[in-house]
């Protein structure tokens, strides 16, 4: 394995760590406030564990699921309306 590998191995798990803790405070803050801005970053830091997840398995696996190529883009536009419809909706 080339140092290369290595740190992306690295990086991808750090990305996968950072999206599920993020997620799981994000689940804790909207149980407490109870809003719906805080429900959707919810949804955006899911969006990012599901991508950093798929990430991981195509570092391993190669592509674990036929349309693997295409996740990141919808994860990403996933992630995108999530946080708009957080943060820049009107109340």
């Amino acid at each position: 394995m080339t140092l290369a590998s290595e740190i992306e191995v690295a990086a991808q798990a750090w990305v996968v760590v950072l999206s599920a803790s993020l997620f799981i405070i994000s689940i804790a803050a909207y149980r407490r406030s109870g809003k719906r801005r805080v429900l959707g970053l919810t949804l955006a830091f899911a969006f990012f564990l599901v991508k950093g997840l798929l990430a991981t398995l195509s570092l391993y696996q190669g592509n674990p699921i036929p349309w693997a190529p295409l996740s990141p883009v919808l994860l990403d536009t996933g992630v995108l309306v999530s946080i708009y419809l957080a943060t820049l909706r009107s109340r």
